[in-house]
């Protein structure tokens, strides 16, 4: 009988060996994560390029221009403790954006801070009435401000789940008109600046080394969301076609009967000036003469001929008007004709045989 017990106790024995063994096993993974050292790292994969665009002046405020560009943002964490809420955690690393400065936003102010789904930014460039429309995706949501967390103005981003993970976050930038200041949009090249600046934090942890007692981990990634300078801002713009440079318009030979008192006119003559424009080009023309007198469009002839000048007239066959600019308004094709009328014009009592000559200017202005 003594030797059928001892040869039990020998089993008892090994079992509570492995009892022993698999309580320590329970145990080890609680003290790495609580001497686990977090660490996040990553950001935007770039920075934004935006396209040169051309804005007529009277663009509607809101109008989206060019093409949009996107770029995603990755954020890696690793070595999250998994702190409960009741300690003041979230079993998650958040990354944040913080001091977004409301001069650079527009309206000069900051999303509110109970907004859950800020989707788009909208950044003032430092070309007058241009923006920067930024959309987020997923949205962000309002500024943490849970004690610790000494970032200003941070505005949630999203979370990286413990123990390790990663977050991406994309982003579409699009120029946009945000003023058009009555028609007088700003020109020129956009200067680059800082979008977004990047921390990560722990909520529970006391530091990058440390156990967790309720205090909180944050850190700067070092990484920002930027744009870059060099877009350009252009109007639309007009050359005159080769063919209307320096033209010239001949009017019929008549004889000095036909011209039989003062302000009489003979010899209608049609002719055109052609342009090539970019489309949305917003067009006034002026014209001008030395020659030009007190009468509606006429002007004093320079050749032999006396008592006679030349006038000319608009579309509707109405005399222009000198030195007054006349809006043509906004163009929807590359080519424009600008359509005119040239007559002979009675000066004087009496007219005499020779040659008519006269010159005027016409300017285009467009924006």
């Amino acid at each position: 009988m003594m030797q059928i017990a001892s040869l039990f106790r020998r089993p008892l024995g090994l079992a509570a060996l492995l009892l022993a063994l698999c309580g320590f096993i329970g145990v080890a993974p609680a003290a790495m994560a609580a001497g686990a050292t977090p660490s996040c790292s990553g950001g935007p994969s770039g920075s934004l390029s935006m396209p040169s665009v051309t804005v007529p002046s009277n663009t509607p405020v809101g109008t989206l221009l060019g093409n949009p560009v996107t770029i995603t943002a990755t954020f890696n964490c690793n070595g999250v403790p998994s702190v409960p809420a009741a300690n003041g955690g979230t079993n998650a690393a958040g990354i944040q954006v913080f001091n977004l400065k409301a001069s650079q936003l527009y309206p000069q102010q900051v999303p509110s801070p109970s907004n859950t789904n800020i989707t788009v930014l909208t950044y003032a460039t430092s070309v007058a009435g241009i923006g920067l429309q930024l959309t987020i995706t997923p949205g962000m949501s309002g500024y943490d401000s849970t004690p610790g967390d000494q970032q200003a103005n941070a505005y949630m981003v999203g979370n990286v789940p413990a123990p390790s993970g990663s977050l991406t976050v994309t982003y579409t930038a699009q120029l946009v008109v945000i003023n058009n200041n009555g028609g007088q949009i700003g020109y020129g090249t956009i200067q680059g600046t800082t979008l977004l600046n990047y921390y990560w934090y722990v909520r529970g942890c006391q530091s990058l080394s440390g156990g967790c007692n309720g205090a909180q981990v944050s850190a700067s990634l070092n990484s920002t969301l930027s744009l870059n300078g060099g877009a350009v801002v252009a109007l639309p713009t007009c050359t005159i076609d080769a063919g209307s440079q320096n033209k010239a318009v001949t009017l019929p030979a008549i004889t000095t009967t036909t011209m039989n008192g003062k302000g009489n006119t003979s010899g209608l003559t049609a002719f055109s000036i052609g342009l090539t424009c970019q489309s949305g080009a917003n067009l006034s023309v002026t014209l001008t003469s030395s020659q030009s007198t007190s009468t509606a469009g006429v002007m004093n002839s320079t050749g032999s001929a006396n008592g006679v000048g030349v006038r000319l007239l608009d579309q509707n066959q109405q005399p222009i008007q000198w030195n007054t600019a006349t809006a043509l308004g906004t163009v929807s094709s590359t080519t424009v004709s600008l359509p005119y009328y040239a007559q002979y014009y009675q000066t004087g009592n009496n007219v005499t045989i020779g040659k008519v000559s006269a010159q005027a200017t016409i300017t285009v202005a467009y924006q």
